[in-house]
């Protein structure tokens, strides 16, 4: 095979460098929360967000590598992240989620791209990060319910101390 051809319609090749960006956002934002919790003593929190960054990170990686195998040129795009203003986990927790929908729905956008190219092995690589932000979302909503269950006519103080222990057996 020509080393030089692409197997990806150059749509489906901008589209998931996008992609890798869309990661690695993602482990960005975890780091900062991971940084943000180790400032606040919320150590459990923090290991919890570094452990999603590392993940966010493979996800990326998982991307090129996808892209590479394919032919075509990775390119990683610039990232920025904002410091983390939050001022109690609460706060952090619904942004985790908001993010992960962000996530899920980056990817569902590509899906229609790629159908529309009509290129049937990048959309069952797409559908594994499909199946991968429904489980991600499920974990973000079961955290903060459980956060809402401890506050409950227990405090903000409590929650934060409960979530910091419960969340290290996730």
């Amino acid at each position: 095979m020509d080393k030089n051809k692409s197997l990806l319609k150059p749509q489906v090749e901008e589209l998931l460098n996008k992609l890798i960006g869309v990661e690695y956002s993602a482990m960005y934002l975890y780091k900062a929360i991971s940084i943000w919790a180790d400032s606040c003593g919320l150590f459990g929190v923090r290991d919890y967000f570094k452990k999603q960054s590392v993940e966010e990170q493979e996800h990326g990686n998982k991307v090129i590598d996808y892209i590479v195998d394919r032919n075509a040129c990775a390119h990683l795009p610039a990232i920025s992240c904002k410091p983390i203003d939050k001022s109690n986990l609460l706060d952090i927790l619904k942004m985790y989620i908001e993010h992960e929908l962000a996530v899920e729905k980056a990817w569902t956008n590509a899906i229609t791209v790629i159908n529309e190219a009509r290129d049937e092995t990048t959309y069952k690589f797409a559908q594994w990060y499909i199946e991968e932000q429904i489980a991600e979302i499920a974990t973000a909503t079961d955290i903060l319910q459980h956060y809402n269950v401890a506050a409950n006519g227990t405090g903000v103080g409590y929650a934060e101390s409960y979530i910091d222990n419960w969340i290290t057996k996730l």
